[in-house]
């Protein structure tokens, strides 16, 4: 029907694109056109129409991101005036256009149409540009995915996106395990570790402010334990999981220790690049928090120091010395440290039933990872050592031991 076509104006051309039913041929007179009943103007009913019949042609969709701009502008304005109803028309179904590469906004563009929920105005991270520009600089390896951040596609439409049609303003804990997956594929771990620790930043931040952060936590650990989810950067260079395949993966709480272990096969240790005093206060308090949740111990918590002592002698004294000294030490901590004397009684770790003293002539230590065989090879000569319950101390040291019975 003629009332089902339009007269191919400027103004209809500058919404509609070339992508739409115009009357072939072109009438050269507009008030003919009117007469035979071609539309010589859009309303807001018109576009959502043509819109519907984009998303459901089979063949696909090219447009310049500068027509486009001007059509989601124009049903911005039908929702500000109210003639159009967003949430019954617009957001049924995947329809924003999102490129499926990177071109000039009046050149056309391939692109999919995608629900809000698949998509998201920005991410502080950085993380997008840095995948969309390591994929542009490929050349001949570039895959065409789709642009899930609005911000570089649409800059004026913030308002309408996020709070007419519902899209997140930032990416969701799911959609940051999809971009990191896309940073691992298109960068080494040590051109983008800083970026990996602003999405843990992000995390750390959200879960620690939400209520319900269980379903979160779990999705997260359950995507790490995958062998193929490899978002971790180490200093090996390399991208790991949390599968078993990849060994231990550890974080950094103590670098001279992580010197002894460093060139040890099985241990992976995460970096997170150079770090502001603000990004380590922030790591060591609500990121640590968070990798411990998520089964990432410090390299502290799995090492420890093994003895390698010769020659034994006779200990009555010192086990003399440390049974009259406890009691003393005790009430100046209880006293003094209160906080600390406390929260040791309370944590059954450190609680010790007894104790066992033995005197050597010659003492060291080595670190070694617990539950594993793999040990560093230097040794450490040392004064006195306490292992799980057994204190060792060479023959002519007068010590202090302080420990909390």
């Amino acid at each position: 029907y003629a009332t089902d076509l339009f007269y191919n104006t400027e103004d209809v051309r500058s919404i509609l694109g070339s992508v739409a039913p115009y009357a072939v041929p072109q009438v050269c007179s507009r008030s003919l056109g009117k007469d035979i009943g071609f539309k010589i103007k859009v309303s807001h009913s018109d576009a959502l129409m043509i819109l519907k019949s984009w998303i459901a042609s089979q063949t696909s969709f090219s447009a310049s991101m500068d027509q486009m701009c001007k059509f989601y502008t124009f049903v911005s304005e039908g929702f500000a005036t109210a003639t159009i109803d967003i949430k019954r028309e617009f957001l049924s179904c995947s329809s924003i256009f999102t490129p499926l590469n990177r071109a000039r906004s009046n050149d056309f563009v391939p692109g999919k149409f995608l629900s809000p929920k698949d998509l998201y105005w920005h991410d502080p991270t950085g993380c997008s540009e840095i995948i969309t520009e390591k994929v542009i600089s490929m050349k001949n390896k570039i895959s065409m995915f789709p642009r899930k951040m609005l911000s570089s596609a649409y800059p004026s439409l913030c308002e309408f996106f996020t709070e007419a049609c519902g899209v997140p303003k930032v990416p969701k804990t799911s959609d940051y395990v999809d971009i990191l997956l896309g940073l691992s594929n298109a960068a080494l771990p040590s051109e983008v570790a800083n970026q990996v620790f602003h999405v843990f930043a992000r995390w750390a931040n959200d879960l620690h402010s939400a209520n319900d952060n269980m379903n979160d936590i779990l999705f997260l650990e359950g995507s790490l334990q995958k062998l193929e989810t490899t978002i971790l950067p180490t200093l090996g260079d390399k991208w790991v999981s949390l599968h078993p395949s990849f060994g231990l993966v550890c974080w950094v709480d103590d670098n001279e220790l992580m010197q002894h272990f460093e060139d040890y096969n099985g241990v992976n240790f995460i970096q997170f690049g150079e770090l502001s005093y603000e990004d380590k206060q922030l790591l060591y308090g609500r990121i640590a928090a968070l990798l411990k949740s998520l089964g990432i111990p410090a390299l502290s918590k799995v090492i420890y120091r093994e003895a390698i002592f010769y020659g034994t002698v006779d200990n009555r004294e010192k086990v003399t010395v440390i049974s009259w000294l406890l009691p003393y030490m005790q009430r100046y901590i209880y006293k003094m440290h209160r906080d600390t004397y406390v929260n040791f009684q309370q944590n059954e770790i450190t609680k010790l039933s007894n104790l066992q003293v033995i005197v050597v002539e010659k003492l060291f230590h080595k670190y070694k990872l617990k539950e594993r065989e793999s040990s560093c090879k230097r040794r450490f000569k040392c004064n006195c050592l306490l292992q799980v319950s057994i204190y060792l101390s060479i023959n002519y040291l007068l010590f202090i031991c302080f420990l909390f019975l």
